[in-house]
């Protein structure tokens, strides 16, 4: 699982412009596939957020929890940079600009939001009574 991460994590790194020069505070913004030309093959709220909900519930293994949630956040503080104030996502931000593109307000990029901020939460919870 660490792994394919980290192979993911290198192949957007380098596909997107966006993630270049980001600070180490923030995660790699992700794509769905090398090569994906849909909408430009901008990165997803949804593969984004799925790279962080991953970290959290990897948390709950025999592993170091705090670094895990630590990696999650990383990906969540990417997903914020593209959110305007308005708390909008639609399926994709741009790889070049990171300006919003696609179905716009998309259902399911605010329901992987809802699933890897619970995720986190229990991640937290479980961190607290070790």
């Amino acid at each position: 699982m660490h792994s394919t991460l980290e192979c993911l994590e290198s192949l957007f790194d380098a596909a997107y412009a966006i993630n270049r020069g980001r600070s180490d505070e923030r995660g790699p913004a992700m794509g769905r596939y090398a090569g994906d030309v849909y909408y430009s093959g901008g990165a997803y709220f949804f593969s984004t957020l799925g790279a962080a909900e991953l970290c959290f519930r990897a948390a709950h293994g025999p592993v170091d929890a705090g670094a895990w949630i630590h990696r999650g956040d990383a990906y969540l503080r990417t997903v914020r940079a593209y959110i305007p104030s308005s708390g909008a996502m639609s399926e994709q931000f741009d790889q070049h600009t990171g300006a919003q593109t696609s179905a716009r307000e998309l259902a399911w990029s605010y329901a992987a939001f809802i699933s890897c901020t619970h995720a986190r939460r229990e991640a937290i919870g479980l961190a607290r009574r070790r």
